[in-house]
């Protein structure tokens, strides 16, 4: 079985070639701005999932 490959921008849906040089975590991009969007999105996932787990967030009284 092979993995199937999307072939549209993980920001806009817009439809890329699956060859293109724009590339992060295995996804396709149709410009460097819409990769590093979501790069920047990526990055904040994970900053608030480690607050989250780590106990720092306030707790309901």
């Amino acid at each position: 079985m092979t993995e199937q490959v999307s072939t549209y921008c993980e920001v806009c849906g817009i439809d890329v070639k699956p060859d293109t040089e724009l590339k992060r975590f295995g996804k396709l991009f149709c410009s460097k701005d819409h990769m590093e969007q979501y790069v920047r999105a990526r990055q904040e996932q994970r900053a608030l999932a480690s607050t989250e787990g780590s106990g720092l967030v306030a707790a309901k009284v």
